[in-house]
């Protein structure tokens, strides 16, 4: 009898056994599942480390979870906030894709708060100092490695100011709150490489739970559907119930969000998810995303960085080897390139304008241990003006190293002989069917001069066209350093469309930097009208008030022509309007939403609303609607015919019946979900 009590006490022990995350484990668990990122490693790895889009959801058993953090000694539940008595940031995008940039400042700040460091960090840095845009899109490491080449100022000193998508602060040299004008920085930054897998899917749980207990929140990337969005517009079910997706619900686009706990609840178990959406999304900002689903355990993260004093920097002695024609210089070194810990930032300033080209040296090259490195201008985050730029200054960004540059700089200069170049095409995919449809496009004029407009260009196999009726658009310039230009599609051009493009790529192409073509993004197609609809514009009700919001519905009425067979699902269309008031003209977005047309036919209604201000009012006299259109979610092919300004109208009692049904999507919420992937 004593022996089988000794057994069962024996068991009893092992069963109350609790192992501790050792640093070997941890170490163990980096290794396996992700990759550490440098600034060395950006280049080679920056395609592995592109988004993929997570639609498939992992099942997992509740109980080994319950287990797994009983084993090592975590609790159930846990809040980063409210474990450090943290205080709360929820931040609100607007309209700017910079969801990115948000999540990783997020991330970063309260992770300093484990130094005892309470700070704002802000996510305007990134944007107004080197992206420049607020449908960028990025990548999971991308900011995180910024942090570590750039660092961040602080919201008090560089305050989110891009809203609207459109307002962007210049990059500043003091601060607006009179602040210290201080850089914070991270380190060792880390991305999930394969967590779908279901034989890893416990071990990731258990990566990020020891994060976010040891380190602090972490950078997660999801995917979102439309239930996503409907779930953040009611708050209870917010707060008392955890998002899973309904396996049926529409893909919107990809979302960077910041993750500072974990928790069950409803015999689920959760992420605490704090989104950049603004306090009045879902709960207070923040949303419970069951583990496994939309993608929510593909993550990224980076430490603070602490400057270690009295350190003295390694001096690097550089020399100019060349530059070339596309504007990229090269350089050497006479040291060890094992000496090169962080990067050389080089200026050259215009002739007669207080404007740089910045070079950045120290990537991946690097590690060739070469006899030269190259050095590269991020030339679509800046605004070239023609003309010589000649050798000013430079620095490094990081602490490690002196750049010391010899005489082989002095007086160095080069020519930027181009037009001022497109900064960039303003739609995902262009659809151009028929002669008399215009193209939009944004630029930076030269200051002083407006006459003279870039040159654009339809390539297709090194064979190009130039699109011949170009012209400034009569519109307000876009922010204070871009205007917009628009291209009138002549006969032969539509011609040229469908004998050289077949629904391949044929990107616009326009001149950039010293001689260098570039390519957008965009793609001008022949639209097949066999299986896709043409939407051709016919008339605009506006409300019965003139004192509107973003909430007022406008109406559209629209005939489809072609056919809807290939049409398979909701698109957007983004419209630019001319609002009168007092005889004063003012230029804003109008986004519709088409909805799933059965048929073609005439006059079906599309929703729309005005971009606003959240909680703004406008008053108006007159609106027009111009006849400029961009399309926006260019998931299937389309095409939108405006060729006339056409003046909005009071609704009266037989206005146009819709043929089709219609949705009304939040715009404050569909507008952060430019892709980040």
């Amino acid at each position: 009898m004593g022996k089988y009590m000794f057994f069962i006490y024996l068991l009893f022990l092992i069963s109350k056994v609790h192992l501790k995350l050792t640093n070997e484990k941890r170490e163990s668990l980096l290794n396996k599942l992700t990759k550490k990122i440098s600034l060395d490693s950006l280049d080679s790895l920056e395609n592995k480390f592109k988004s993929k889009r997570l639609r498939d959801t992992i099942d997992y058993d509740p109980a080994q979870i319950e287990k797994l953090l009983q084993l090592y000694d975590f609790p159930q539940e846990f809040n980063f906030l409210e474990e450090n008595n943290a205080t709360v940031r929820v931040k609100d995008q607007g309209y700017c894709g910079c969801c990115w940039s948000h999540a990783a400042t997020s991330s970063l700040a309260y992770r300093y708060l484990t130094l005892g460091i309470d700070v704002d960090l802000s996510p305007q840095d990134r944007l107004s100092c080197y992206i420049r845009d607020c449908d960028y899109g990025n990548y999971l490491i991308d900011p995180e490695l910024n942090l570590i080449k750039n660092g961040t100022l602080t919201e008090g000193c560089l305050p989110f100011s891009s809203y609207d998508g459109r307002t962007m602060e210049p990059c500043p040299t003091s601060c607006k709150d009179g602040s210290e004008f201080k850089k914070y920085y991270a380190q060792n930054a880390y991305m999930t490489e394969d967590y779908y897998s279901k034989d890893t899917f416990y071990d990731i749980v258990l990566l990020i739970v020891d994060q976010l207990i040891k380190k602090g929140p972490i950078v997660a990337g999801i995917d979102v559907f439309e239930d996503f969005m409907d779930w953040h517009m009611d708050s209870e079910k917010c707060r008392d119930d955890v998002y899973i997706y309904d396996e049926k619900s529409e893909y919107l686009g990809g979302h960077a969000v910041t993750v500072v706990g974990y928790g069950f609840l409803n015999n689920k178990y959760y992420w605490l998810i704090q989104n950049s959406w603004g306090e009045e999304a879902c709960d207070k900002g923040f949303v419970k995303v069951g583990f496994g689903q939309i993608g929510v355990e593909q993550v990224g993260f980076a430490e603070p960085y602490i400057p270690q004093e009295g350190v003295i920097p390694k001096e690097v002695p550089v020399s100019l080897v060349s530059l070339n024609e596309e504007c990229d210089i090269t350089v050497k070194t006479t040291s060890s390139y094992d000496d090169w810990e962080n990067t050389l930032d080089i200026n050259f300033r215009h002739e007669q304008k207080t404007k740089d080209f910045n070079y950045q040296c120290g990537t991946n090259d690097i590690l060739q241990k070469g006899t030269v490195l190259k050095c590269y201008y991020d030339y679509m985050n800046y605004y070239a003006y023609k003309g010589f730029y000649e050798f000013k200054s430079s620095q490094s960004l990081g602490t490690e190293n002196k750049f010391v540059l010899d005489n082989t700089f002095s007086g160095k200069k080069f020519q930027f002989w181009g037009l001022d170049y497109i900064t960039y095409i303003y739609t995902e995919y262009l659809y151009v069917s028929e002669e008399g449809s215009k193209v939009l496009f944004l630029y930076s004029p030269e200051e002083g001069d407006d006459s003279v407009l870039p040159q654009i260009y339809a390539n297709k196999n090194a064979v190009s066209k130039p699109l011949s009726d170009c012209h400034r658009a009569p519109l307000p310039q876009y922010d204070e350093y871009m205007s917009y230009i628009y291209c009138n599609i002549k006969a032969d051009e539509v011609d040229y469309f469908k004998d050289n493009d077949h629904q391949d790529d044929s990107p616009m192409v326009y001149d950039i930097l010293c001689g260098f073509k570039e390519d957008t993004e965009t793609i001008a197609y022949k639209l097949d009208k066999t299986k896709y609809p043409v939407f051709r514009v016919k008339k605009l009700f506006y409300p019965e008030t003139h004192n509107v919001t973003e909430d007022d519905i406008f109406t559209l009425v629209v005939d489809i022509e072609g056919s809807v067979t290939g049409y398979k699902q909701e698109q957007m269309f983004l419209f630019l309007t001319n609002i009168e008031k007092n005889q004063t003209n003012t230029s804003l977005e109008m986004l519709c939403s088409t909805g799933i047309p059965k048929e073609v036919g005439s006059d079906v209604n599309i929703t729309c609303s005005l971009n606003i201000p959240r909680k703004k009012t406008l008053l108006y006299d007159d609106i027009y609607i111009l006849p400029f259109n961009l399309p926006y979610f260019t998931q299937v092919p389309y095409e939108v015919i405006i060729k006339d300004t056409i003046k909005g109208e009071e609704p009266h009692n037989d206005e146009p019946s819709s043929s089709s049904t219609f949705y009304k999507i939040s715009l404050s919420f569909i507008l952060v979900l430019l892709l980040l992937f």
